[in-house]
């Protein structure tokens, strides 16, 4: 049918969905492109971008496991382009970034993740990794606290700047930001920065 009907792009958008379904990866980005690609008339499928940067993002994130970093960064640039706030895409740039030596790149890439997709975690531990494994402690307390001001419910802001503050032993306000990412949480997500705020105010005693 697709072969057939070239521009019918919601075909396309099944076609894709269904190499997606059976492993084909490259199959379901060729098609995915098709459906997302604007008709003549410069209308475009809503759907279609967001499903062609899973895919992609997808398919990133093999590559990138199976060392094969400078093609999974094209994935993931292609994805970020395609749905800027794709889950896990921009995120996934950094780590690929990180793989071929771009370190500066790669936490530029994941601070920007932090603001397209705030609620993905992953970008706000790359950023802790990394400068905490550099001993930038002050850097990271600076960072998110510029974050929790600018957003006051970037709850994942409010965890990392708990695991800045009890690094350098402040275990009291630790104890506070964790709390304040508790309460942020969404139901049934509390439990980590609850333990975290009940250990930093037990070792602040």
């Amino acid at each position: 049918i697709a072969a057939a009907l070239p521009e019918a792009r919601r075909v396309w958008l099944h076609l894709g969905g269904a190499r997606e379904r059976l492993g084909d990866s490259d199959g379901a980005v060729a098609a995915l492109e098709r459906a997302a690609a604007a008709d003549g008339d410069g209308n475009t499928l809503p759907e279609a971008p967001a499903a062609l940067a899973r895919v992609l993002a997808a398919r990133g994130t093999a590559r990138l496991d199976a060392g094969r970093a400078a093609e999974a960064l094209e994935d993931f640039r292609r994805a970020v382009k395609a749905d800027p706030r794709a889950p896990g895409a921009k995120t996934g740039e950094a780590r690929a970034l990180e793989a071929l030596g771009d370190m500066e790149g790669a936490l530029a890439a994941a601070r920007e993740a932090t603001d397209l997709t705030p609620e993905d975690y992953a970008a706000y531990a790359f950023l802790d990794r990394v400068h905490a494994a550099r001993g930038e402690l002050a850097l990271l307390e600076t960072l998110w606290t510029g974050m929790t001001a600018a957003d006051p419910a970037r709850r994942h802001a409010w965890f990392c700047l708990g695991l800045a503050l009890e690094r350098q032993k402040r275990r009291g306000e630790a104890a506070t930001a964790y709390e304040r990412a508790a309460a942020l949480a969404p139901e049934g997500q509390a439990g980590p920065a609850r333990e975290a705020a009940a250990r930093a105010a037990q070792a602040a005693r």
